[in-house]
């Protein structure tokens, strides 16, 4: 598991301009809303990976070892969880997006 660049949503960020330019108010909002999921599913996968790497390093130590497994298998359900609901939410924006586009 590796670390995501910082730079996880420049075709996001740089067309964040563009954005008033559209005239629905909900779509914007849904919009921002799928960029905010998508930086924080980066933000908790790049958490995650730091744990995994230090996981991956320990030696016999069933303790810790028994603590990071457990805070892994957390961090996995939340980001499935996070996958779950950018899933459910990105079809419908897609359409609302071509629809804007496509009158």
């Amino acid at each position: 598991m590796t670390r995501t660049e910082q730079i996880r949503t420049t075709v996001f960020q740089s067309n964040a301009h563009m954005l008033g330019r559209i005239n629905d108010n909900d779509l914007r909002e849904q919009i921002v809303r799928v960029y905010g999921l998508i930086a924080g599913l980066i933000d908790h996968s790049n958490e995650m990976s730091q744990d995994y790497k230090r996981w991956c390093s320990l030696r016999a130590q069933p303790d810790e070892n028994r603590e990071l497994l457990d805070k892994l298998r957390e961090m996995e359900g939340g980001l499935r969880n996070g996958l779950n609901v950018l899933q459910n939410d990105l079809g419908p924006v897609l359409e609302k997006i071509d629809r804007y586009l496509n009158p």
